[in-house]
């Protein structure tokens, strides 16, 4: 299991929190697009 399942594990931790304290108004297609950046 290499470093880019940690990365998509923390992202998943981050998207948690961002759901939790972000208002609503954020979409999730802006953080998958910011997901996918981040593993391209």
């Amino acid at each position: 299991i290499g470093p880019r399942q940690r990365d998509i594990l923390s992202w998943s931790e981050l998207v948690t929190v961002f759901s939790i304290f972000l208002p609503r108004q954020f979409s999730w297609e802006e953080v998958a697009a910011t997901v996918v950046f981040k593993l391209c």
